[in-house]
């Protein structure tokens, strides 16, 4: 059975290479390519978005050598026999339903990985350049994307543990379980690790004055992988500054999976679109990194006005990447201008529901304090970046509130590019980003004004990622 993304494309052989590869290996339940972003794209979101995802490619490899690979939904081959042995029947109406894919959490793929392991069957990772696909353009859509993704770690962790502790040979797996463990959890652990870092140079900077050598090796490392996927390794700043734009969007993925631990209810799930124009950036984001980037200001300014220049350093490089980040990736100019948007649709609301007289006193007080209205998607996040500094704890309830993340406006009818078609070339032909490295071995070349319209993969009222 094939599993594709409407934004996915694959090549001539991708089912015959995979077809081939589940009748050599009759455990492996799934097999797959680690899919690659599309080349030489036009948008800075994009471009660095797909850097990031681009690395996966190398990060799945060592997974594979170790059984650890899940499988990834954008484009697998699942042996039906293996989906048949996972398959659960539920009543629906009175009518008996097949489910094959759970829908515990957002992240079905990675969900239904942990069902297939239990049955004994294994994910295969094919590491020839099969499968590409789109990453969104701009950061609004971006932030739906890196939200969901963010969800439903916490959730699957305990089942990875289940599975884990019910079978054989623990022992000689424990670099499989450190491998998913990684995976899952990787979105908390790695993003507060960062916060914490950014806010630590602030309150104790005299310690933190040796870290730059220490995070050293990973970023040589990481700036050699991105070489080897066909970018340049200073590549690695925009990484580093996007990734911090995406802080709060992954803190919110992550309480919206504290959230669904405590109530039992699964959030909705949110479609990446895919659109011409750019999507609605969240408030909680734009003020979230706004906040810290004047937090890191504030840090610099003190270590100044003390004569501790050296404590001023990693606060002062802390305002470099997040200038960048917010006039590069979010857009200064477009972040307020959707914070006005929310503001004044809040506003809106109030003044429609004072003038239609509400019979309830509740309903007409609540209209006659606008700013109650705006409270919900606006000041809780400035609360939560003045409350940063001293407690940190604090900021992760709040980052989430709202469902400002999940309201993307979508087209109603399909959008494509200007010329709107992809043009594949012979597979001997590199990309027109030339590189040795496999990630741009690719047999894809993208018509520029496909470029124009963020991807032509639409489809009536979005695209699913």
């Amino acid at each position: 059975v094939l599993t594709l993304d409407a934004d996915s494309v694959i090549l001539n052989d991708y089912i015959l290479t995979l077809v081939d590869i589940l009748q050599r290996n009759p455990q492996a339940g799934v097999a797959q390519t680690p899919y690659l972003s599309f080349p030489d794209s036009m948008s800075p979101v994009e471009r660095i978005a797909g850097a990031t995802t681009d690395i996966q490619y190398l990060a799945h490899q060592g997974s594979s050598h170790f059984r650890a690979a899940y499988w990834v939904g954008a484009n697998a081959l699942i042996r039906y026999t293996a989906l048949k042995d996972i398959c659960k029947v539920s009543e629906d109406g009175g009518k008996r339903c097949m489910v094959f894919i759970q829908d515990a959490t957002v992240i079905e793929d990675t969900g239904s990985t942990i069902d297939l392991l239990r049955k004994g069957w294994t994910v295969h990772n094919h590491f020839t350049p099969l499968a590409y696909s789109a990453t969104p353009a701009d950061f609004g859509a971006l932030t739906v994307q890196r939200q969901r993704w963010a969800n439903g770690g916490l959730i699957i962790f305990p089942m990875l543990l289940r599975q884990y502790f019910s079978t054989r040979g623990r022992v000689g797996r424990i670099a499989e379980l450190a491998l998913r463990s990684n995976y899952l959890l990787s979105p908390l652990i790695g993003n507060l690790a960062i916060l914490t870092l950014m806010l630590w140079s602030g309150a104790n900077a005299s310690s933190m004055i040796w870290t730059p050598l220490i995070m050293l090796p990973y970023f040589i490392l990481y700036s050699l992988d991105l070489k080897r996927m066909g970018y340049r390794c200073r590549d690695i700043f925009g990484v580093s500054s996007l990734n911090l734009m995406l802080l709060p969007v992954n803190f919110s993925g992550i309480a919206s999976s504290v959230r669904q631990l405590i109530t039992g209810r699964k959030g909705s799930f949110a479609r990446t679109p895919k659109v011409a124009n750019r999507t609605f950036i969240p408030p909680y984001s734009f003020l979230f990194n706004a906040g810290l980037l004047f937090l890191m200001l504030g840090y610099c300014a003190h270590g100044v006005y003390i004569g501790s220049y050296a404590e001023s350093f990693i606060p002062a490089v802390n305002v470099i990447i997040y200038g960048y980040g917010l006039t590069r990736f979010i857009g200064v100019g477009a972040g307020f201008d959707d914070l006005q948007l929310v503001m004044g649709q809040a506003l809106s609301n109030s003044g429609t529901k004072l003038a239609s007289g509400a019979s309830n006193t509740r309903e007409i007080a609540w209209a006659l304090v606008p700013g109650a209205r705006v409270r919900r998607h606006v000041l809780s996040p400035v609360l939560a970046v003045l409350l940063v500094a001293f407690i940190p704890s604090s900021l992760f309830g709040d980052v989430a509130n709202g469902e400002m993340t999940n309201r993307v406006e979508t087209p109603a009818a399909p959008v494509y590019g200007a010329r709107g078609r992809l043009n594949f070339v012979a597979p001997s032909v590199p990309a027109s980003r030339p590189s040795s490295g496999p990630g741009r071995d690719a047999a894809l070349r993208i018509d520029s004004g496909v470029r124009q319209a963020k991807g032509p993969f639409s489809e009536p009222g979005g695209v699913v990622d």
